[in-house]
Order: structure tokens, then sequence, then C-alpha cells
């Protein structure tokens, strides 16, 4: 699975009402790690996620035939993106 699959998992999971904790407990991940990803949830405009995600290697859509990028947690930590992030893996 790729960085979005899991950032839609836990936004599925939060929606749902589950805290940090219980979704790590879920799907096998821990607190500080499931954290870090709804940080990106919360702090990365959804348009920039959105064509991230259909821009990740393995996704095609209408518009982009192949895709070549793989975006990654620590891309997105070590971008100028999150420069107001403070993520730790």
């Amino acid at each position: 699975m790729y960085l979005f699959d899991w950032l839609s998992i836990i936004q599925k999971l939060k929606d749902d009402g589950l805290t940090h904790k219980e979704i790590g407990e879920k799907i096998g991940w821990s607190e500080s790690k499931v954290k870090d990803h709804s940080a990106l949830l919360k702090n990365i405009v959804e348009n920039v996620l959105v064509f991230c995600k259909n821009h990740q290697i393995g996704r095609s859509t209408n518009e982009v035939e192949t895709s070549t990028f793989d975006f990654t947690h620590g891309w997105f930590r070590n971008s100028q993106l999150t420069s107001s992030l403070k993520i730790v893996i």
C-alpha cells in the first residue's frame, strides 16, 4: 500500500470517531506514527494531496497515464510543503 492508501484509511477511522491510539491498534501502528500521518492530513492543503495522489507511482488517471513518482511520508516531511510541521518517523 502507498502513503495515500494509509492516509485514506486513517481519515476514515478518524471520521468514525477513533482516537490515534485506537487507529494504531487497528492497523498495527504506533500511536505516534498515526499522529505523524494525521499531521499530513491536517497541514497539507487537500488539493496538493490529491495532485500528489494522482501522480503517485502505480496509479493512473485520465490526465496522467503513467505515474512514476513515489511520494512518501518522508518526502512530505522534507519538502517545503511541511516546513511548519515537526514530524519524526
